[in-house]
């Protein structure tokens, strides 16, 4: 049975009007049965504020991370391991901002307000670079046998999109018939 005159919580009786709820109910931000007039009333503050954004784990585009099933490890050390990496990753992928020019940065840099925006930046951002690279593979073939040789080395030693191939000092492929006027 409840008490009538304060609340019961951890094995501590606060009572209404005793020193010990008075100066309780100074920091408390909500009504409590104790306190009916909090001390610290709650009001909206935007920063601190999380962000977050997406990256790669196992190949695969994500914000957080959970390491496999305990059972699909061979050693304790093997999960632990797996467990950290997984920890790391979603660490990486969190950051606290404190005002708004930081999170105009932040934003700037492809960070989130939510871990869903993160991961549809991120898609996005992955489709933009696929599409350029296919647009530039669609260019290559108007490119001179030199430097459509040149491009296809850049791309066999990339395992990633390449939307545009950096080009030597000098400008030229080597081999182009192209040469400097005067």
């Amino acid at each position: 049975m409840p008490h009538q005159e304060g609340d019961v919580k951890g094995g501590i009786v606060r009572i209404a009007g005793t020193p010990y709820a008075n100066e309780l109910q100074k920091w408390e931000q909500h009504p409590q049965p104790w306190a009916s007039t909090p001390g610290n009333p709650y009001q909206y503050r935007p920063f601190p504020k999380m962000l977050y954004r997406a990256g790669t784990f196992k190949g695969k585009l994500a914000v957080t991370a959970q390491a496999a099933p305990r059972h699909e490890f061979r050693t304790d050390e093997e999960w632990a391991r797996a467990e950290e990496a997984a920890t790391e990753f979603f660490r990486k992928n969190q950051r606290v901002v404190s005002d708004e020019a930081d999170y105009s940065r932040a934003h700037e840099a492809g960070w989130r307000d939510s871990l869903e925006d993160a991961l549809a930046f991120a898609e996005k951002r992955e489709d933009d670079i696929s599409r350029a690279a296919a647009e530039r593979h669609a260019s290559d073939t108007k490119m001179s046998e030199p430097a459509q040789r040149e491009a296809s080395e850049v791309d066999a030693a990339s395992e990633f999109h390449v939307p545009e191939v950096p080009r030597k000092r000098g400008g030229r492929p080597k081999g182009s018939k192209n040469k400097p006027k005067g």
